[in-house]
């Protein structure tokens, strides 16, 4: 991306421009995704074919220990790709996975405390919920791209930079999650259908060659899909700091400090 477009962007075209940055740098994305999923995503097919956390409590105990941890180095591993990229530099994967390591527990930390603040907010009532989520977005590109911050400082950073714009966030948030969430619903709708029975309801290791293969190629495709959320709302983290606070012209300060 060029200084000259690094400015205050529509709904569209943060859209726009996040599929853009999305299919350009498809593989690193989809490296990440495969580092920190392929073995999570193995171990859970592994229990759902022979009884699931039932049978084997102690590997899906592990299992869930092992997913969050590399989810956290995956997500941060992803936002440095798309903010290096938006801002005009290059990054790859193993790059942005080296990069990601000093963040897992403070990207574990804060994911728990939004957790706790978005799901009381939907307790108490749909709208604070709502409220909460939107308001709290990019509290995850705070705490990687503004390194000093804590959990509950990039939470409050995030509050900030998304007050005003809450409703354009919302519907960020919907429209991206609901292409994101395109591959698990064919998907469980497939898998239903070939499911012997009882249907989604009957014994997993009766299921037919089908069922695993449409629910494996469902699993893959959402995984490698996901990144495109961190796009959106990497991009949109930049959208509110150029309309908040002049972003734009920082990096042109410091562009031509540099020449």
């Amino acid at each position: 991306m060029t200084l000259t477009q690094l400015r205050p962007l529509s709904m569209g075209e943060i859209l726009d421009t996040s599929f853009g940055l999305y299919r350009r740098y498809f593989a690193p994305l989809a490296m990440i995704v495969i580092v920190v999923s392929a073995v999570p995503t193995v171990i859970e097919l592994y229990l759902q074919a022979s009884g699931g956390m039932v049978a084997h409590p102690v590997v899906g105990i592990l299992n869930g220990f092992l997913n969050i941890t590399l989810s956290a180095i995956g997500t941060a591993a992803a936002v440095f790709v798309v903010s290096d990229s938006y801002l005009g530099r290059e990054v790859g994967a193993r790059e942005a996975l080296h990069r990601a390591l000093p963040y897992v527990w403070r990207i574990i930390g804060l994911s728990v405390l939004t957790t706790l603040v978005v799901g009381m907010g939907f307790l108490l009532l749909l709208i604070p919920g709502l409220i909460f989520l939107s308001a709290l977005m990019v509290s995850t590109q705070a705490l990687v791209l503004e390194p000093d911050l804590t959990a509950v400082q990039a939470m409050n950073r995030s509050w900030q930079l998304t007050k005003g714009y809450r409703l354009k966030t919302l519907a960020l948030i919907v429209v991206t999650g609901f292409l994101v969430a395109i591959p698990s619903t064919a998907g469980g709708i497939i898998s239903a259908l070939l499911a012997p029975g009882a249907g989604v309801l009957a014994d997993p290791a009766a299921m037919p060659l089908g069922w695993y293969l449409v629910v494996s190629i469902a699993a893959i495709a959402q995984m490698l899909l996901y990144p495109l959320m961190y796009a959106v709302v990497t991009v949109l983290y930049y959208d509110l700091r150029v309309r908040k606070e002049g972003f734009d012209l920082d990096i042109l300060a410091q562009a031509l400090e540099a020449n």
